[in-house]
């Protein structure tokens, strides 16, 4: 067959294919802009308490360990989860009870690393949807640290697990802190969250993941799947909103710079989830928070 003809052969059967993937990806951005066009023109009212610094660093200081938690009696400074007398189930378990003195309900994902005790901590608000329907949206962190003083995202899922409690919700809300993710070795934690999340086969709606590093900026790093575009769309409009004087840098995967690789988020990314990393310096929590408030928010009522 000459080359002409083979190529018009080849043509053929790969128009149709070419217009069905076109057609796919234009709903696909159209969606997205739907998405966006309503969180602009009416983003979640979200009235965050005057006293929402100031709690926030009342938090901080139980969690890094720079005064005695009451319920417990211990100071969390040792905080690496490959040490055999690390204060990280004692952790887990204040996070528990914190967490459910909201109503939500929590409960400790608990597994063994070289003889070890590990646990994730995972709080839930409850949406309406029926649970095949309900795509949970998590907003996570990790507890475990190699720096005392590294507490901060950990402070803010507190405040915003008192904070969304009082919405009505379609989808679930998790509030997930995962363990060793810096020790002992490759996000652990997360390893074992996903490990789990397999055998119910549940179907997770977006996962905001939050790492503070020093001196990189605000960043918000895109996963690699389509839905994490949308959603690293949204938390940047959230920005405006809710966090007018930061400006966020939006990372992508092949860019140098991006640092996903080196945090939780990689995990969930390789599976295939949804997840955007935020990434920050610690002297800005409070906002960053305000804006995953209002970016979760909307996702679960949407």
């Amino acid at each position: 067959m000459p080359l002409k003809k083979i190529a018009i052969s080849i043509a053929l059967v790969l128009l149709p294919i070419s217009i069905v993937l076109y057609e796919y990806w234009r709903n696909q951005a159209q969606e997205s802009q739907v998405h966006l066009d309503a969180f602009l023109d009416d983003p979640p009212a979200i009235q965050f308490p005057y006293d929402w610094n100031e709690k926030l660093n009342l938090d901080h200081k139980v969690l890094s360990g720079k005064v005695v938690d009451e319920f417990t009696g211990v100071a969390f400074k040792q905080k690496v989860s490959s040490d055999h007398d690390n204060n990280l189930i004692k952790l887990a378990e204040y996070l528990k009870m914190r967490h459910g003195r909201q109503g939500h309900r929590a409960a400790l994902q608990e597994f063994n690393w070289r003889g070890i005790p590990q646990a994730n901590v995972i709080a839930r608000i409850a949406g309406t949807l029926e649970p095949q329907k309900n795509k949970p949206i998590i907003i996570a962190d990790h507890l475990d640290s190699s720096d005392m003083n590294s507490a901060k995202s950990t402070a803010a899922i507190l405040r915003l697990s008192e904070l969304l409690g009082e919405f009505e919700l379609r989808h679930d809300i998790w509030f997930v802190h995962l363990t060793a993710k810096e020790n002992p070795e490759n996000s652990l934690g997360a390893r074992h969250f996903i490990s789990q999340l397999k055998k119910t086969n549940e179907e997770i709606g977006a996962v905001l993941l939050m790492d503070s590093s020093r001196n990189r900026g605000v960043q918000l790093h895109l996963g690699k799947t389509s839905r994490s575009r949308k959603i690293v769309n949204l938390a940047y409009a959230g920005f405006e909103k809710y966090a007018p004087q930061l400006h966020p840098e939006i990372i992508d995967q092949s860019q140098i710079k991006n640092v996903m690789q080196n945090s939780d988020a990689w995990a969930l990314d390789r599976m295939d989830y949804d997840v955007v990393l935020f990434n920050f310096d610690d002297k800005e929590i409070s906002e960053i928070a305000k804006v995953i408030a209002g970016t979760a928010l909307y996702l679960a009522q949407h």
